[in-house]
């Protein structure tokens, strides 16, 4: 409780808003934290290779595009994206989006625990601030934050469930507004 009431505090004080309403992704950011420091050591999953997204178990990105208010081409190449490449070990995480169309592409490599900067997620001009970890119950999860236009804070949770798919849970917060997604991604043999 004494970490969780500092992850809190850290927030308030470094918050330009003079709200002082604490978000689901800043619970979620101060319930990991204080997991992981009383959990134990972290997990590396299994999440080396090509992954290939199942549309029908994926739930729609639309509401987080909506959000962060992307033009329609770039939604079009979302709506194409076919799948991921992943490498992952115990200090290193690199993913790389592939799509129908070929000039969209995303591509972070990460050392894991090091904060870095990559180009925005939706192509605009700028970059975000992000950091990828393992966890104590076998997941990564990379935490982005990027700044106007549309500024916001991402949180994005790879795992692997009981069926072997690998698990890509979502959560943005833009404005005041918060979206989850679940997208589903099967191992490409």
């Amino acid at each position: 409780l004494a970490l969780l009431s500092q992850v809190l505090q850290r927030h308030l004080a470094s918050t330009s808003s003079t709200s002082t309403s604490i978000s689901s992704i800043e619970l979620v950011e101060a319930d990991a934290q204080v997991e992981l420091v009383d959990a134990e050591p972290a997990k590396l999953p299994g999440l080396t290779g090509t992954w290939i997204k199942d549309n029908a178990a994926s739930d729609s990105m639309e509401p987080a595009m909506t959000l962060v208010h992307l033009n329609g081409i770039t939604r079009t190449a979302v709506r194409l994206v076919k799948g991921v490449k992943i490498t992952l070990d115990e200090r290193h995480f690199e993913f790389s989006v592939f799509s129908v169309i070929s000039w969209f592409k995303v591509t972070e490599r990460y050392t894991l625990g090091q904060p870095c900067e990559h180009k925005r997620r939706d192509l605009r001009r700028g970059k975000s601030s992000n950091l990828a970890r393992l966890t104590p119950w076998c997941s990564l999860i990379v935490e982005c934050e990027w700044g106007a236009p549309h500024a916001g804070r991402g949180i994005d949770e790879f795992s692997l469930d009981d069926q072997g798919r690998m698990i890509l849970q979502c959560k943005m917060l833009v404005g005041g507004e918060t979206v989850e997604y679940r997208t589903v991604y099967r191992r490409k043999h």
